[in-house]
């Protein structure tokens, strides 16, 4: 088995093994629940946000943790199994991972749905895990171990790495949002990068227009050659390149060995 993008699976596999109970579908299976996790939110002095965030009044989510599910253990299974979980095909299949576990997953409450997810996804459960599969990941972008191992439940035995600088650059995260003399985020970046050689990665070409002026996506036949340039660009010139949606791995590669 060969694992493209392994980077990305984390949310996938967590999805195949999280039931959720979507409100406008399972009404009173969603209201049940409701209140059966009110007592918790009660004991923690948070019941006033807890409903507000079931009213909508909030746009947050509260949290149940594994041992207020393991108290009503008994009470949620029955709760679950009248819901007939197993004749509907968007809950049927988490259903049948979690089944007789409820009690060890934690739950996830908003004013849309409860969602029933564990804490480590057992991806052992799952044939082509086996130890009797062989198995390749190919990722660019997961170099931590311990991300490898929250995803995948194991470490790899052998890693092969390229010997080439890709991906050995300094980050810097800036979320103008979270502060309150900002109210533009792109309007704030834009300032921020004016004296900078910049990359500027968009998730479409509508987005791309919020950059306008300081840069536009290059046309589909001059991609690669806008990346080589930009690549061999000084510093001092304060270049600016855009790209929207995704981009092949040699210009990810290439982008890297930039900075």
């Amino acid at each position: 088995m060969i694992f493209d993008d392994a980077h990305t699976v984390d949310h996938i596999l967590r999805d195949q093994f999280s039931l959720t109970i979507e409100r406008d579908q399972m009404q009173s299976t969603f209201t049940e629940l409701f209140e059966l996790f009110k007592d918790y939110h009660r004991s923690i002095s948070r019941l006033a946000t807890y409903q507000a965030i079931v009213d909508g009044q909030v746009d947050r989510m509260a949290w149940v943790p594994p041992f207020t599910l393991h108290k009503h253990a008994a009470e949620i299974s029955r709760i679950l199994r009248n819901a007939n979980l197993h004749e509907n095909t968007g809950t049927m299949f988490a259903w049948e991972h979690l089944i007789d576990h409820e009690d060890i997953c934690c739950a996830i409450v908003t004013g849309n749905s409860i969602t029933f997810t564990p804490p480590g996804v057992p991806v052992s459960t799952l044939p082509y895990f086996k130890k009797t599969t062989n198995r390749v990941y190919l990722s660019a972008t997961m170099s931590a171990p311990d991300v490898f191992a929250k995803t995948f439940g194991r470490v790899p035995k052998k890693t092969i790495s390229p010997l080439t600088t890709a991906g050995e650059c300094e980050r810097l995260v800036l979320t103008p949002a979270l502060s309150n003399e900002v109210t533009d985020d792109v309007g704030s970046s834009k300032a921020l990068l004016e004296s900078h050689k910049a990359l500027i990665l968009v998730p479409s070409y509508t987005r791309a227009e919020q950059w306008s002026p300081v840069a536009t996506p290059p046309p589909k036949d001059k991609v690669s050659e806008r990346i080589r340039a930009f690549r061999l660009a000084e510093a001092t010139l304060r270049d600016k390149l855009q790209l929207a949606a995704r981009y092949e791995s040699t210009y990810r590669e290439t982008l890297a060995e930039s900075w």
